[in-house]
């Protein structure tokens, strides 16, 4: 083995040299990312559970993100019990990957071509698009490449099966070991579809009966042996992997593939340049450059269709004797194309939607490099250095803005979290709440000391509960941290914490500010809804649904929420009371955003007792601290105590196309009470 290593090493100096290179810039890229960026929590997401693995854990799925499966959490865990909960642990997977994913792509064009095409693809590889070296250097986005990587072997073995002379026996074993590939790749990520799409089309146009062929359905059965975790999980958790698969109209199709090429595709090449792995900020690369380097793929895939017109034309009779390697990898193209532009959760800066193109853009652009090549070896080495430079370029710029406290801290988002994380622990704070990207890093890099979860679901939209959520809910002593930029701004949770009761301490730490100290207020007893009137200007013939103790029931204003919408309520007699709680039942959506409460003894002169411009619906107190109670809401306002008969609710804001709701209202006495009805 060591001679045929040595023995390729002094025949191909130059290719060694090229492939070196390729490590040693991953290399670079890997540590500097390891000294200048923080983990992010899309890289702590894989890594804590791997970590959960080391506890005795087997997730199948990623938590919330069941397209993925955890191959990437296994492999970090190994890493994670050596090591410690470290960048190092959770990055070691991605560096490799990236390395393998050169060898690959040479291995491919030297197959499907010749010496020189892969030389021209190392080349390519080795000083890869900035997107590629991000790739490589850390988890986001998590699995990504290994799908590519894994697909782009899979093409190397789809090509030997579709074009090489081989006997029945070695088909039938290259079929086992693409169906056990494609399987695992599957499990992998579901964005391995798009490879799935091209094997099948080419098992038809080698074969139509290709169905009914003992060597097919050995494929079938191995794929299923190496997707066997994910088909599990499916069949125990109602297809909630293809819960995400929906499609968009002709329409949206047509405008996403536009988007494609004007925003996505210059990322994914190299002719705009992101700082990080799918990210809508970009790094300023002279526009001459990003112009010149589209210009030469614009010019190598223009030549590829002019030159071999007749046969990509082969697929309209589906003729495997014209149909030739080059028109795979153009057929790969497309059906990656069109997959993005079918989906419906592609958008602008998802480049990693269309990471598959990456395993053969490279090995068309230097087939087409290779032909002029032939005919004149400068301009075509002109053109290779001229890809090399920019992307060298593109690479510098991010290298450098690494090195930058600012980009990192706040255009990122990923400041230095250790006088925070320092502050809770002289609190005693081990729970706490904050946005998805603060919470799952700082859980990874205190190996779980403190226990940092979103408040709710709010990056999938309610589809999944978040991990550690309920362990913080239980918790008797949380803090809530928010940062400027990511999700609810502090003044207007503030804003809605004052409007609940109670008290609290607020500390500003760097970027951060942190909540903590909650003290409940002293709530009432509810009173009973017996002789009480109500009356509206929306729906008045439904405002008893308010109060029937019916919690499917509900008054609604069945129009979209604007200013004006009244509901007043009679309690009956006079009362002592210190506040009121809007239950949404079945209609979470349905909370009145914006709310004045007044009061008054004979309907004439009233009195304002709480007013919230901004209301975010179910802010409450539960175990001795605020939470968002999302499965179970409500609009909660307590107030000092005040005599009153009736009470006014004033809908103060715009909601379209939600109206407002109360499934139940209830009333609070002022007598002090251990808890909640709710």
């Amino acid at each position: 083995m060591l001679k045929k290593v040595y023995g390729f090493i002094a025949a191909n100096r130059l290719l060694t040299g090229i492939l070196f290179a390729g490590i040693v810039l991953r290399l670079i890229f890997f540590f500097r990312a390891y000294k200048k960026l923080p983990v992010s929590s899309e890289e702590a997401w894989a890594g804590l559970m791997g970590r959960h693995i080391l506890d005795g854990e087997f997730p199948i799925v990623y938590w919330g993100q069941s397209y993925m499966g955890t191959v990437e959490s296994f492999f970090q865990s190994v890493f994670i019990y050596l090591f410690g909960t470290i960048p190092f642990s959770i990055r070691v997977y991605p560096l490799l990957v990236g390395i393998l994913f050169i060898f690959v792509t040479f291995k491919i064009a030297d197959e499907m071509y010749n010496r020189g095409v892969a030389r021209i693809t190392a080349a390519l590889v080795s000083i890869p698009t900035v997107y590629l070296s991000i790739c490589t250097s850390m988890v986001p986005p998590d699995q990504y490449l290994a799908t590519v990587l894994v697909g782009s072997s899979a093409i190397l073995l789809l090509h030997r099966i579709i074009y090489r002379p081989i006997d029945e026996r070695q088909r039938m074993r290259y079929h086992i070991m693409l169906g056990f590939l494609s399987g695992f790749g599957f499990y992998i990520h579901i964005l391995y579809i798009d490879y799935i799409g091209l094997i099948l089309l080419f098992f038809f146009i080698q074969d139509k009966l290709f169905f009914l062929k003992k060597r097919f359905w050995a494929f079938a059965l191995f794929f299923i042996i190496g997707s066997l975790p994910l088909i599990f999980y499916n069949l125990t958790h109602n297809f909630d992997t293809f819960s995400v698969t929906k499609g968009v109209g002709l329409r949206m199709t047509f405008l996403k593939m536009i988007m494609l090429f004007e925003a996505v595709i210059p990322v994914l090449l190299g002719m705009k340049v992101t700082p990080y792995a799918d990210n809508p900020n970009t790094l300023q690369l002279p526009l001459h450059l990003g112009a010149v380097l589209g210009a030469i793929y614009v010019a190598a895939f223009s030549y590829i269709i002019v030159t071999r017109w007749k046969n990509i034309l082969g697929f309209l009779t589906f003729s495997l004797k014209r149909i030739g390697p080059t028109e795979m990898l153009l057929a790969f193209v497309l059906i990656s194309v069109v997959i993005f532009s079918r989906g419906e959760r592609s958008n602008s800066w998802a480049v990693r939607y269309i990471l598959p193109v990456i395993s053969v853009v490279p090995i068309l652009l230097s087939f087409a490099i290779y032909d002029v090549w032939k005919k004149n070896r400068k301009i075509a080495g002109a053109i290779v250095a001229i890809i090399l430079v920019i992307q060298l370029y593109g690479n510098g710029l991010v290298y450098s803005a690494w090195g930058s406290p600012k980009m990192v801290g706040e255009t990122l988002q990923l400041p230095d979290d250790r006088p925070l994380i320092a502050f809770l622990d002289s609190k005693g704070i081990t729970r706490a709440y904050a946005h998805y990207w603060i919470s799952f890093r700082m859980t990874y890099e205190t190996g779980k000391r403190i226990i940092c979860a979103q408040p709710y679901d709010e990056r999938f939209g309610g589809r999944y509960k978040p991990k550690y959520t309920d362990e913080v809910h239980n918790s008797s002593v949380v803090a809530f941290i928010f940062h400027p930029t990511l999700g609810i701004p502090y003044d207007l949770f503030e804003e809605n914490l004052r409007v609940i009761g109670g008290s609290y301490k607020k500390e500003t730490i760097g970027p951060y500010t942190v909540f903590y100290d909650f003290v409940s207020p002293k709530i009432g007893k509810p009173l009973s809804p017996e002789g009480w009137v109500a009356e509206s200007n929306y729906s008045p013939d439904d405002v008893t649904n308010a109060f029937d103790r019916d919690i499917l029931s509900r008054w609604a204003t069945r129009s979209p929420q604007k200013p004006g919408a009244v509901f007043t309520l009679n309690l009956g007699k006079n009362q002592r009371i210190a506040g009121i709680s809007m239950a949404l039942g079945r209609f979470l959506s349905d909370s009145p955003r914006g709310v004045i409460v007044e009061t008054s003894m004979d309907k004439v002169s009233w009195k304002e007792v709480a007013k919230l411009p901004r209301n975010m619906g179910t802010l409450v107190w539960k175990n001795s601290h605020p939470l968002f109670e999302m499965e179970n809401g409500r609009t909660e306002i307590i107030f000092d105590p005040v005599e009153a008969r009736h009470i006014k609710i004033t809908q103060t804001s715009y909601a379209n196309p939600f109206d407002w709701s109360i499934a139940e209202l209830y009333v609070y006495q002022e007598t002090p009470h251990p808890s909640s009805p709710l």
